[in-house]
């Protein structure tokens, strides 16, 4: 496999996944928060590797300075959808969602049909296998397992949720789809935490299941319950509205314990490639709801 084919392999990966997370957003806007995840975990790392190595060995400015102007833009128009995934902004997130595959879609063209066969003319085979596997090392070192944003981002995907169901026209029965599907993402989150990133998290801080972890084990029961007593009024829409509201102040201070306390001690206490690997697994599981 040539230095051209290996390339492609690795952006058609990268590209394929993309691409259906941002179907999957288009659908259900929400579900925005998988394809922040995953291009701040793997795309912009990417990026970085190509920038200091692919790129600084071209000789060609102007091709080298469109292709890194692109990637800044990519960065701002994810950071962009970020902001307006914050304000539950969907029709800006929409609008993002389509420039941002717009311009990824012609920057990996442009790659391999420019800057690659320019590199391979210039260095030869072994040379760019070199630099390659270079990008490839920047670009892992770079993936921070940034999994207090990870879980930050399906908070709120969670949030966006519920306030569908909160902003409903009044005396409307609430709409079961979307309620089982908050239910399966509440459900999900917790499961994730409790099965993967506490045990990591008393593993590796020293600090035991008995601290802020039983805690937050404890609050998750009590969010259980409140979700339970709001299933069951979903259907008639009796007293949904108050169950409703009993779930939504659960989790507000739930939330905001796990965010401002909870995550950056777990990140500060875990390894890099520990991190990496439970970023992965949870990522794939929230993908699963």
């Amino acid at each position: 496999m040539n230095p051209i084919e290996q390339l492609h392999n690795h952006h058609s990966r990268l590209i394929n996944k993309i691409h259906d997370l941002i179907r999957r957003a288009i659908s259900f806007p929400p579900d925005v928060s998988l394809l922040i995840s995953y291009c701040s975990e793997f795309l912009i790392p990417h990026a970085t590797g190509e920038e200091h190595t692919l790129y600084l060995s071209l000789g060609d400015d102007v091709l080298r300075g469109r292709l890194t102007e692109e990637h800044g833009r990519l960065r701002k128009l994810l950071d962009d959808t970020r902001q307006s995934f914050a304000r539950g902004d969907e029709g800006q997130i929409r609008a993002n969602l389509g420039e941002f595959t717009a311009l990824l879609d012609s920057h990996f063209e442009e790659e391999e049909n420019i800057l690659m066969p320019a590199l391979m003319n210039k260095l030869g085979t072994e040379e760019l296998e070199s630099l390659i596997k270079q990008a490839h090392v920047i670009e892992e070192n770079g993936r921070g397992g940034d999994i207090d944003s990870l879980f930050e981002l399906d908070h709120k995907r969670i949030d966006l949720n519920i306030a569908s169901l909160s902003s409903r026209k009044a005396g409307k029965n609430p709409p079961a789809e979307i309620f089982d599907r908050m239910k399966r993402q509440l459900v999900n989150h917790i499961d994730l935490e409790e099965r993967i990133l506490f045990p990591a998290f008393t593993d590796h801080s020293g600090i035991g299941p008995d601290g802020p972890v039983q805690v937050m084990v404890m609050e998750h029961r009590g969010i259980k319950e409140a979700l339970r007593n709001t299933e069951e009024v979903v259907r008639s829409g009796d007293s949904f509205d108050q169950k409703l509201r009993e779930v939504i102040g659960r989790l507000a201070v739930h939330n905001k314990k796990e965010e401002l306390i909870l995550y950056p001690s777990i990140l500060r206490s875990l390894p890099g490639p520990e991190r990496s690997r439970i970023f992965a697994e949870c990522f794939e599981q929230m993908t699963s709801v």
